[in-house]
């Protein structure tokens, strides 16, 4: 499905694809770090973070959503798989206050009036997909 990342990223739509990377070896029995889920995005124009560790992805997802709302832009947040995932580690969580201080009240709602939420002000994009894009 790496052909709608580039529609999400030319439509300039915000939207954030965690990637959680690891790979299995051949006989399921060694699972090791591998990058390539994040290389094969690389030319959607997405916009990159990365982090390491169960707070710095818990910030970070933070930081790639707020900031695809604010940019309107498309982001990727990858991490290591298999240890965040697994990894006993304390983890210090915001409030939802305090998470609506990230949130861009303004740029939210310009991006909700772009759709159609209305029949007072209909609105319609791309509805003459070619054949390239068309799967």
């Amino acid at each position: 499905m790496i052909s709608n990342l580039y529609h999400i990223a030319g439509e300039r739509l915000p939207f954030v694809l965690h990637i959680a990377n690891r790979s299995i070896g051949m006989a399921g029995t060694s699972l090791c770090t591998d990058h390539s889920d994040l290389y094969a995005i690389e030319g959607t124009n997405m916009c990159v973070i990365q982090s390491s560790n169960v707070q710095e992805c818990y910030d970070m997802a933070v930081v790639a959503h707020s900031s695809a709302i604010k940019c309107q832009a498309a982001f990727a947040h990858s991490f290591e798989g298999y240890r965040v995932s697994h990894q006993l580690e304390s983890l210090q969580l915001m409030k939802d206050e305090d998470l609506l201080k990230f949130i861009d009240m303004q740029a939210l709602m310009t991006f909700r009036n772009r759709g159609v939420v209305s029949t007072d002000r209909p609105l319609t994009q791309n509805i003459g997909l070619g054949g390239d894009v068309h799967m």
